[in-house]
């Protein structure tokens, strides 16, 4: 019974791994397609940048995709709010 727990654990660990690998290469998709149709990464970059949070980094991406009229999944918005942290921001969770 318990080779059946650890087969189950690790089965879910490789699942959500693929699931994260996943989240991180359509996050860059979407970001691709959509964000650097309007502007490159000086936005993100630039000293005097309006965002200060990571939740202020949310609403701007909620607010790109409004008005690309993108109609994104919450986890999308989420996915490409990541990316941008990760590769740009760096706030804490």
């Amino acid at each position: 019974m318990s080779m059946r727990i650890v087969t189950f654990g690790l089965l879910a660990t490789l699942s959500t791994t693929q699931c994260l690998a996943a989240e991180d290469s359509n996050a860059q998709e979407l970001y691709d397609q959509n964000c650097v149709s309007c502007h490159g990464s000086e936005v993100y970059t630039r000293k005097d940048r309006m965002v200060g949070s990571l939740d202020q980094l949310e609403q701007q991406v909620r607010r790109c995709d409004a008005n690309l009229g993108l109609r994104w999944f919450d986890d999308e918005v989420s996915a490409v709010t990541k990316l941008l942290n990760d590769n740009y921001y760096h706030f804490k969770p």
